[in-house]
């Protein structure tokens, strides 16, 4: 263990993706680490409504954040989003190293499904201050870094996401069916290509098809005819969607945007 070297891994108190929580687990076995998790730094009634709300929890994370920096060499956060502008805002102010990992959607503009961190300008501003400032950047795929690239020129590495493929191999000689994950919101329908997909299991009715993932917006189902051969699943533990990868015959993500494999 490099015992120099003091990580801060800044986390998202209500995130959910799975590929922070991988990235803590390899810098834990390596360098001292310590973890801050945030409420974010959210402006709007409805966010200081929850403020208040949770004040108590609120002042604590984040007096304990304060500590943490001190504490620390480095910080790492996942996302240009109000976390990583508060660790890379205060961490240059002490003095202190910044390594923020982008996904992907915070640097892109969509406006025909109103999707991206640079749609808005107050938003915009909030990743071009990341990006600028960060001590590295890290992009997630060469699609991502070109993305990044056309709104400031960095010097980045591309970090690709790891996934232990050997969870996902079985033994079974049957596999049938096509798989989709994604959550069911209003928003992934579409950016998530569940349209195009449902339509395809519609037009290849010999084929079963799955989309697997949490349903978010149940409002979105109601709008939904189903063929036969198409199913939704809702959500799964991690041993059940391991159990759908290692028994279909092919993954299939037709999203509009994306630079993750598994997509959620």
């Amino acid at each position: 263990m490099n015992e120099r070297i003091k990580v801060l891994f800044v986390a998202d108190k209500d995130g959910k993706s799975p590929f922070p929580q991988r990235d803590f687990e390899l810098i834990d076995k390596n360098f001292q680490t310590r973890v801050s998790e945030l409420y974010g730094i959210k402006f709007g009634i409805g966010n200081m409504q929850k403020i208040m709300k949770n004040f108590r929890s609120y002042l604590l994370s984040n007096i304990q954040f304060f500590k943490n920096l001190m504490w620390a060499d480095v910080t790492y956060s996942w996302f240009a989003t109000d976390n990583s502008l508060f660790s890379v805002f205060f961490a240059k102010w002490l003095g202190k190293k910044s390594i923020v990992m982008i996904a992907g959607g915070e640097v892109v503009k969509m406006k025909e499904i109103n999707y991206g961190g640079m749609l808005f300008f107050r938003n915009s501003m909030k990743v071009r201050f990341i990006l600028k400032c960060a001590s590295k950047i890290l992009a997630g795929s060469e699609s991502n870094k070109k993305e990044i690239m056309s709104i400031y020129n960095l010097d980045m590495p591309i970090v690709y996401h790891s996934v232990d493929t050997r969870k996902y191999v079985s033994n079974d000689s049957e596999r049938d069916g096509v798989l989709t994950v994604s959550y069911i919101t209003k928003d992934h329908y579409v950016r998530k290509g569940l349209d195009r997909f449902i339509e395809i299991a519609r037009e290849m009715q010999d084929l079963n098809f799955t989309i697997a993932g949490r349903i978010l917006d149940r409002s979105v189902l109601n709008n939904i005819e189903l063929p036969l051969n198409c199913k939704i699943t809702g959500f799964l533990s991690d041993s059940e969607l391991i159990r759908q990868f290692q028994t279909r015959l092919l993954q299939f993500e037709p999203e509009m945007r994306g630079s993750l494999l598994f997509s959620g």
